[in-house]
């Protein structure tokens, strides 16, 4: 049971680092204040940046609640994994 828990705990560190990987990730995206210079987006405007954000953050999300139910899980112990 102890080794369970521990297990579980790491995956919930990993939801905690994939959401701030993807946290970090989209803060550095976002416009400065040197984006005013032409040319410096690459063609990237607001549209194109939300739905780029979007498209990240499904896989995301996807990892995060297939490891939070994993965690479930785990921290139920031996006998849910066999039901």
């Amino acid at each position: 049971m102890k080794f369970e828990r521990i297990a579980a705990l790491g995956a919930l560190g990993v939801c905690g680092g994939v959401a701030a990987t993807y946290a970090l990730l989209a803060w550095l995206a976002t416009p400065t204040a040197f984006a005013g210079v032409p040319g410096s987006t690459g063609g990237i405007d607001g549209i194109t940046r939300t739905v780029i954000w979007v498209a990240a953050l499904v896989p995301a999300a996807i990892f995060i609640v297939t490891h939070v139910a994993f965690a479930q899980q785990l921290r139920k112990g031996r006998t849910s994994l066999n039901e």
